[in-house]
């Protein structure tokens, strides 16, 4: 009879020897044996009883006495003397076959003696595994006739292209996105796990609860992720990085025991050698949301959508996301309906409304129209009359400015240089609410993004500390902020939005409005000031 094993893994090694360990209680099995020996001896004394049982029962048969078979068959069978050891014999030999049965584990009887032997057959191959594309800048036709679905074999090298990202499926609740020129591969471990071995460049990984176990191989360090969102990296000179927005790791390297890293953290390793940790980059955390974007990673059949465009090179849009430029292929669940717009310079937006279809590749080609030929742009006032204007206003003569701006629109409404330099001469002569309107004028009708950009950021000076009407600057703000995130003035519109929230009560808000100034420019000019704006926020009890 086994020893009885005081452990709260001891029922595991039974289950995993039979198939029947759900995948998330195996990784932490496999875990507990590095440590445990009482279960890692458990499991070999399990092992030899199987071995030696599988063993027993494919030895062949004892051999025939043929002339004795012929006569019980054809005629009577030839006397004999009684044996008394026959039926002792079969009893003892009923009694093992009972002692087998409560001995073999989890109750499972010994595979039958051949009778007759099988006929020897060739192995069936089991199928290779593949992962497949759930976003793509470009198409990803089938490799085979027989294959229907955008997929990349598992054992190869997988590299995203130069200038799209790459999303892949390795396993279902398992999603994963290569960025511009990064090379992975993938391999099926024996315990049907998954291993994503980093070659170079960027990628990022969300596993949700309920997936294959899956191992990250990064030079000499190996992780193993648990419920996890995951950005990790390695440049030229080898440097790994792993930087953990949700779940948990378990590392192991070659030079330390392993240890548990909990999000958020960061942390590299660099010829052998571990860095301190820290926090995750905002990167990294853009990263992860644009991976989303592409694929979101919710269980259900997939299905497909190859987008294209006359003229090709059109930007895809769902939603409020750029997703590339056409031709694409987007992946969601079964069921699910797109909004795809498609947008193109000198060309009207062309809209499609697409239903997904597990298991299919659709095809959806889009044709966006040129626009209608502008009319000849009017022609420029000579360029003596803005530097005029200029000159007036750094005279401080802003009522001078203004009339004479305001002659010229009158016979070119269309310059948007003039009405901004209005607005200006304006906002100087203490005119708000005239220069606000010039403001939003040239915001409405300006296709240059600094300008754009200069127009709304006046705006919501005016707004907010002439007019004293946060809630008006704070949208203009936002707008500036979603339409320009890499403008120019960002880093003054990220504190102005701050003073918005301020002046409108929502001191919540207003703190991780500074948190956010400062974290993103931890060396800017109001840097002091919303260090100052925090610490009194800080003493009223808002942190």
């Amino acid at each position: 009879m086994a020893p009885k094993v005081n452990c709260r893994f001891s029922e595991h090694a039974q289950l995993l020897l039979d198939g029947r360990l759900p995948a998330e209680q195996e990784h932490e099995f496999r875990l507990h044996l590095e440590e445990c020996p009482t279960c890692r001896g458990e499991l070999s004394r399990l092992e030899s009883v199987r071995k030696l049982l599988c063993d027993a029962a494919s030895a062949p048969p004892p051999p025939c006495d043929r002339q004795a078979l012929e006569a019980a068959v054809l005629g009577s069978p030839p006397a004999r003397r009684f044996r008394w050891w026959i039926p002792a014999l079969g009893t003892a030999m009923a009694a093992a076959a009972m002692l087998l049965w409560f001995l073999l584990p989890g109750g499972v009887r010994p595979p039958a003696l051949p009778e007759p032997p099988p006929i020897p057959q060739a192995p069936i191959p089991a199928p290779a595994r593949q992962a497949l594309v759930s976003y793509s800048g470009s198409f990803m036709e089938p490799a085979a006739a027989e294959q229907t679905l955008p997929a990349v074999a598992f054992g190869e090298e997988i590299q995203a292209g130069p200038v799209a990202p790459l999303a892949l499926r390795p396993a279902e609740r398992i999603s994963l996105v290569l960025w511009p020129g990064a090379r992975i591969r993938l391999q099926e471990r024996p315990d049907r796990s998954i291993e994503l071995q980093l070659l170079s460049g960027e990628c990022t990984l969300r596993r949700l609860p309920g997936a294959v176990p899956l191992r990250i191989q990064t030079g000499a360090v190996a992780l193993w992720t648990v419920g996890t969102v995951l950005h990790v990296s390695m440049d030229a000179q080898g440097t790994a990085t792993a930087e953990l927005l949700e779940g948990e790791l378990q590392e192991e390297d070659e030079t330390s025991s392993a240890r548990r890293l909990t999000a958020p953290v960061a942390t590299s390793w660099s010829a052998g050698r571990r860095q301190p940790d820290r926090a995750p980059s905002s990167r990294a955390a853009e990263a992860v949301r644009f991976s989303k974007i592409l694929d979101p990673a919710t269980p259900g059949e997939l299905g497909w959508v190859q987008v294209s465009s006359s003229p090709p090179g059109a930007e895809v849009w769902l939603e409020d996301n750029r997703l590339g430029l056409a031709p694409v292929l987007i992946s969601r669940s079964d069921g699910e309906a797109l909004e795809l717009r498609l947008r193109a310079e000198g060309r009207r937006e062309a809209r499609a409304h697409v239903r997904i279809e597990g298991g299919r590749v659709l095809r959806q080609h889009l044709t966006l129209e040129p626009l209608p030929e502008p009319p000849p742009p009017a022609p420029r006032p000579p360029e003596d009359a803005l530097a005029r204007a200029r000159t007036l206003l750094a005279a401080h003569e802003a009522e001078a400015a203004v009339a004479l701006l305001e002659g010229r629109l009158r016979s070119r409404p269309g310059d948007v240089e003039l009405r901004l330099l209005l607005a200006d001469a304006l906002r100087l002569s203490r005119r708000p609410e005239q220069a606000l309107d010039h403001y939003r004028q040239v915001a409405r009708t300006s296709r240059d993004p600094h300008v754009l950009e200069v127009a709304l950021f006046e705006a919501s000076r005016i707004e907010l500390d002439v007019l004293n009407q946060p809630a008006r600057a704070l949208e203009t703000l936002l707008a500036a902020r979603r339409i320009l995130p890499q403008g120019l003035l960002r880093q003054e519109v990220a504190f102005r939005l701050a003073e918005c929230y301020l002046k409108l009560s929502d001191f919540g808000r207003a703190v991780r409005a500074l948190q956010d100034y400062l974290r993103l420019y931890p060396q800017g000019t109001r840097a002091a000031e919303a260090q100052r704006l925090l610490s009194d926020l800080a003493e009223k009890g808002w942190r």
